[in-house]
């Protein structure tokens, strides 16, 4: 497998430039056993696990993937993830921003072949969906086969958490075969706004309070829990009434930041319960 390895010093170089690193799977996973300590957490520097022309981090240079990364910034428990991910192969580590009260972590699963960035996104979204199904929240917005992410750090003073499975790599290139649809794609079937039943109409109001007056750290987790609730086919709530109701809450507590992420939040409830 090949990975580009960012310096910090080279985050505000333009273009962005990499040296890229040549090595197995296994030697790659052991750099993630232990990591560094230092007050913020770009000081280690950045990887992304793909090849770039040049050494050039932008889209158009990207060559090919060799990795498939998922950032868990909500229930993201190291040991809880990596048991329910014992069947393929996988590091699951403790980011730098993770708590024991809000532990975060970031998946990054090996590939048995490198894929092209239009495999990864559709590959990135499927397999996505098999973690919520799992009850694992990733980041839907962090899909970028491009994308850095961050060397092992921690603040000083703090644990780290790690651990690597032994099952199988997944087939990225397989995977966007079988479903060649993206959440940002998809289209539910059932979209034409109703006149709404008062349950249905106290359901959406109930659950949007509920996303409304959700902190910081548990808005997604909320947003998507809210939108299974909406989404019930005992409801028999259309897509576009849910979204109507529940993304204008999500974006009243983010600050109207997150946009595409609530969508996509929607319409992976909205598979889950009716597709």
């Amino acid at each position: 497998m090949k990975y580009l390895y960012v310096r910090a010093a080279s985050f505000r170089s333009n273009p962005l430039r990499g040296s890229e690193i040549d090595t197995s799977w296994l030697d790659f996973a052991n750099q993630f056993l232990d990591c560094s300590r230092a007050d913020t957490k770009d000081a280690g520097g950045a990887w992304v696990g793909a090849e770039f022309r040049d050494g050039v981090k932008r889209e158009d240079h990207l060559i090919r993937c060799w990795t498939l990364v998922a950032d868990i910034d909500e229930g993201g428990d190291v040991r809880k993830i990596a048991d329910r991910l014992r069947a393929v192969s996988a590091i699951v580590h403790e980011t730098f921003s993770s708590t024991s009260d809000a532990p975060r972590c970031r998946i990054v699963f090996e590939l048995s072949r490198p894929c092209s960035a239009a495999e990864y996104r559709a590959a990135h979204a499927a397999v996505s969906a098999r973690l919520i199904a799992c009850g694992i929240v990733p980041d839907r917005a962090c899909c970028d086969p491009g994308r850095l992410s961050f060397v092992p750090l921690r603040p000083p003073g703090t644990t780290y958490l790690v651990e690597v499975t032994r099952g199988r790599p997944i087939d990225a290139v397989a995977y966007a075969a079988r479903h060649p649809l993206s959440v940002e794609t998809y289209v539910p079937a059932d979209s034409t706004p109703r006149n709404l039943s008062r349950v249905q109409t106290v359901a959406l109001e109930r659950e949007a309070d509920g996303v409304r007056a959700t902190g910081a750290g548990q808005r997604h987790a909320q947003m998507l829990v809210a939108a299974l609730r909406v989404f019930r086919p005992q409801l028999q709530i259309a897509y576009n009434d849910g979204e109507a109701a529940l993304l204008p809450a999500f974006l009243a507590a983010t600050n109207g930041s997150r946009k595409s992420e609530g969508i996509r939040i929607l319409r992976d409830a909205w598979r889950k319960n009716r597709g």
